[in-house]
């Protein structure tokens, strides 16, 4: 694959170090240097470039809601979605909190140092609250009682997320999907680039 990068967002210049080690992957560069000839295009929020990518062929990874060909959502939020599909278990909630994250009146409580913390519930049923702490954090609670969280950096989970939108593309076929659409594939992207999910205290 070869991959072209936004300009200009310094969070991409990260995707692009986790990602050139990947075997699939045989160049990364820059809108201005290979868009042209890129397979993907990748960008936080897709704009014009993205839809000009798209329309000379890429499939374009971005962190928001997107109708252009590609991968969209691939954020905390859609990372918590494609591990609760991936699970394969019933899902009670699910809850992410970063740094400039919401505070509302839902109780979650996160991993610590994160801990108790209020949210608010988005339009995809996802609580999203502040974490008050330089860490973020995702929570899948299940309905037998089980919980999976992930707890890092913001930047690296943000800069990995979108990585791993890459790595689980599926074949040109002009759809528009999000990371739970391919939930396994991605699942096993997150994990390669080093994202730890783990059984926490409920």
């Amino acid at each position: 694959m070869n991959i072209a990068l936004a300009p200009n967002e310094p969070l991409l210049r990260r995707v692009g170090k986790v990602i050139q080690a990947h075997p699939r992957v045989d160049s990364v560069g820059y809108w201005a240097e290979s868009t042209r000839q890129a397979d993907i295009y990748v960008v936080i929020e897709a704009g014009d470039e993205a839809a000009i990518a798209a329309s000379r062929g890429a499939q374009v990874v971005s962190a928001g809601r997107q109708t252009v060909p590609g991968l969209h959502r691939a954020s905390l939020d859609g990372l918590a979605d494609a591990l609760a599909e991936a699970v394969g278990s019933r899902v009670a909630r699910l809850a992410t909190a970063l740094p400039g994250g919401r505070s509302g009146r839902i109780k979650v409580d996160y991993p610590s140092p994160i801990g108790r913390r209020y949210a608010v519930r988005s339009d995809d049923g996802v609580l999203q609250a502040r974490s008050g702490h330089v860490l973020a954090a995702a929570v899948i609670d299940l309905a037998d009682g089980g919980r999976l969280a992930v707890l890092d950096e913001p930047d690296f989970l943000a800069a990995a997320c979108l990585a791993a939108g890459v790595l689980a593309m599926p074949d040109r076929d002009g759809r528009v999907v999000e990371p739970k659409d391919v939930a396994v594939a991605y699942f096993e992207a997150i994990t390669w680039l080093g994202v730890v999910v783990a059984e926490a205290a409920g």
